[in-house]
């Protein structure tokens, strides 16, 4: 059943460092119910998986980030999208700190987005708490392309900045869903890919963040200040 989980996974084109994070989760989950019993010894197995030690995630380029939002913009339905494709690009954001991204954090003083790690705080009022890899709060500065989709952005009842197609909490799923069959797929001819290569048909929402890397990287940005 593991397997077959892993081949659909594949078939949906998710990235092999996703794949390995849900099926090392489900095997140890399953471990720890036959440890305490709730399944039986039996249903021990075991499926060796490759740790990634590498990433072979697409990073686009200029014109194609350009394109895809131009592509976006074109489209009233895709409006949202274009919306939640410019800030990754513009932040370096991952999906989970976009969907969770509230208008109290953004500071129009400093011009900053500020991403607060709530593990230890108890004033959630009952949201999803917010926590960062590094368990440190961040912040990024908004650049021009950002600050005009927020200053066109209405504040909603919620306090979220970003929605999904139809107003609710982004779902990381449903964003991949659309860029690939509305926006990747029409857009692929102009932007062809060789044969056996990774290209732009294969970029994902973690492509954003690549993005946001080369180009700090390009701009002459330290790779620590990068990283904070």
């Amino acid at each position: 059943m593991l397997e077959a989980y892993a081949e659909h996974l594949d078939d949906e084109s998710y990235a092999h460092p996703t794949e390995y994070l849900e099926l090392t989760t489900l095997k140890q989950a399953m471990k720890w119910m036959i440890d305490e019993g709730h399944q039986p010894e039996a249903s021990r197995f075991r499926l060796p998986l490759r740790k990634p030690t590498g990433t072979d995630t697409f990073c686009w380029k200029p014109e194609e980030a350009g394109a895809i939002i131009a592509h976006c913009r074109a489209n009233p339905d895709l409006q949202w999208l274009g919306d939640v494709f410019t800030a990754p690009i513009a932040t370096g954001m991952r999906m989970s700190e976009l969907a969770g991204l509230r208008w109290s954090d953004v500071d129009g003083e400093t011009n900053t987005i500020r991403l607060t790690d709530e593990t230890a705080s108890r004033r959630t009022d009952g949201r999803r708490v917010r926590q960062s890899r590094s368990r440190r709060d961040g912040a990024v500065p908004i650049d021009d392309d950002l600050e005009r989709v927020l200053a066109a952005t209405s504040s909603a009842a919620d306090g979220l900045v970003f929605h999904g197609p139809r107003g609710g909490i982004i779902n990381p799923d449903t964003v991949r869903t659309f860029l690939v069959r509305d926006v990747l797929t029409p857009l692929a001819e102009k932007f062809p890919t060789p044969a056996g290569e990774v290209g732009f048909k294969k970029g994902r929402l973690h492509s954003c963040r690549h993005y946001f890397a080369s180009r700090c990287a390009a701009d002459g940005y330290a790779e620590q200040v990068v990283m904070t």
